[in-house]
């Protein structure tokens, strides 16, 4: 027996996009499975921190953490000049002050 898998469009494509984008989108049931207690110890520390953060890291954080980590890996063998180091870059100052965290 043969049987012939048609792919062609059926008129319910905009309903079940919808309905996908939906289940996609709207993560409350995973974030509420999550931030209950887990038994699973794998899943501990994502829902540690879906429990005390819902919102991901702003791109201003994650730039000036990204550069920071960078910086640090470049001057590892010498800790004492990641300071001087971030204040000598050929940055304007304002990038400068942000890297040294002058801004909070």
């Amino acid at each position: 027996m043969y049987i012939k898998n048609d792919r062609s469009w059926n008129g319910t494509e905009t309903n079940t996009f919808a309905y996908l984008m939906e289940l996609s989108t709207d993560h409350s049931v995973a974030f509420d499975a999550l931030r209950e207690e887990s038994v699973d110890e794998t899943l501990d520390l994502v829902r540690r921190l879906v429990k005390s953060k819902r919102r991901p890291a702003s791109l201003k954080r994650l730039a000036r953490s990204s550069f920071r980590s960078y910086l640090h890996k470049e001057t590892a063998s010498k800790p004492s000049e990641f300071l001087p180091t971030v204040r000598h870059i050929d940055a304007p100052k304002s990038v400068i002050g942000f890297l040294m965290y002058n801004d909070i």
